[in-house]
C-alpha cells in the first residue's frame, strides 16, 4: 500500500518486525516499482515506472490523513508496532513500452511545496464538503468522466494535478485540465469538471 503527499512524495506504512522494515534500518535505500501493464497480453508494450530513493520512518502529521484517505481498511495503523515511512525520491525510470524509456529527475517529479501550501491546509475541508454536499458530483465525474462503474463513488483526497475517487475496492484517478495551487482555484475546477460529467450523462445541473 502506497499513498503520496501532496507534493507526490510516496507514502508507506510498514511493520517494524517485517523483513524489509529491518533491511532498511540497516540499508535505507529502496526501489519501488509502479505496474501500469495490468492484464495486458503483452505486458512489455505496457507503461511502468520505478522510482529510487531512501525510505525513512517519519513523525510528519499530514502523512496519515492521506495514507488513511487511500488505505482506510489499514486498521492496523495505529498498532505499536506500525509506522509510516517517507520516501526520498532520488529519481525515476519510466518505461513506456519497446524503444520508450527514460530517467526523470526527483526536481521533475515533485512539486513546489511551497506554491500549495493552501490548497493542503484545505485538502480535507474540501473533501469532506464534496462528499457531503455533492456526493452526486463525485459520482457522475467517477462514472462520466473515468467510465467508472455505478457505485458509491467518493472523494478520497485532491492534489495541485488532480483528484482521486474510491467506491469499495476500486480506485481512480482524475487529472485536473491544468495546475491548481489555491483553494478558491481547486473549487472552480471541480465545478467545471462536475458540469462536464452532468453533460455527459445528459443530467442538468451542477449539485
Amino acid at each position: 500500500g502506497v499513498a503520496t503527499l501532496m507534493d507526490a512524495t510516496p507514502v508507506l506504512l510498514m511493520s517494524d518486525i517485517s523483513r524489509h522494515s529491518q533491511n532498511l534500518a540497516v540499508d535505507p535505500r529502496v526501489s519501488l516499482l509502479f505496474d501500469g501493464t495490468g492484464d495486458h497480453a503483452n505486458p512489455l508494450t505496457e507503461d511502468r515506472v520505478t522510482l529510487s530513493g531512501r525510505l525513512h520512518k517519519s513523525q510528519r502529521p499530514d502523512l496519515k490523513p492521506r495514507f488513511m484517505a487511500r488505505h482506510p481498511q489499514a486498521f492496523y495503523a495505529d498498532f505499536p508496532d506500525f509506522s509510516f515511512y517517507e520516501m526520498q525520491l532520488d529519481e525515476a525510470h519510466f518505461v513506456g513500452g519497446f524503444g520508450t524509456a527514460l530517467s526523470i529527475p526527483a526536481d521533475v517529479l515533485l512539486l513546489d511545496k511551497k506554491q500549495h501550501l493552501d490548497l493542503a491546509n484545505s485538502e480535507a475541508e474540501i473533501v469532506k464538503h464534496m462528499n457531503a454536499d455533492h456526493s452526486e458530483a463525485v459520482r457522475h465525474m467517477a462514472v462520466h468522466l473515468l467510465n467508472g462503474e455505478e457505485g458509491a463513488w467518493q472523494l478520497t483526497g485532491l492534489d495541485p494535478e488532480g483528484c482521486d475517487f474510491m467506491a469499495r475496492k476500486n480506485r481512480l484517478r482524475l487529472d485536473f485540465p491544468e495546475p491548481v495551487t489555491s483553494p478558491q482555484k481547486a473549487h472552480e475546477v471541480l465545478v467545471e469538471l462536475a458540469i462536464e460529467a452532468r453533460k455527459i450523462g445528459g443530467i442538468s445541473g451542477v449539485s
